[in-house]
């Protein structure tokens, strides 16, 4: 039986976890970044191992694109809007 995704925070501290997932896409250029962000969605998505979590995660990413015409931080100039996601949190 699957689980239901977690929409709650789930870390003590989710700033400190969101900055380091935008420390570690910093260095990067937008397409080293993308790649980055693609191995750790893969490795995680392994670590759970959960099929029917998975998809209802990747339905519930395609539905925010479809309500908002863009995903969360894009910018709609085909950029992976990481500017726009370190201004939401500088760093401290």
């Amino acid at each position: 039986m699957s689980t239901p995704l977690r929409r709650d925070l789930a870390f003590a501290d989710g700033d400190a976890t969101y900055q380091k997932l935008i420390d570690a896409i910093g260095p990067l250029d937008d397409a080293e970044a993308m790649k980055a962000m693609a191995k750790l969605i893969l490795l995680l998505a392994n670590h759970i191992g959960d099929e029917a979590l998975l998809d209802a995660a990747l339905k519930e990413v395609a539905a925010k694109k479809r309500d908002t015409g863009k995903h969360d931080g894009e910018t709609g100039s085909g950029t992976t809007g990481r500017k726009e996601l370190s201004q939401r949190n500088p760093r401290k």
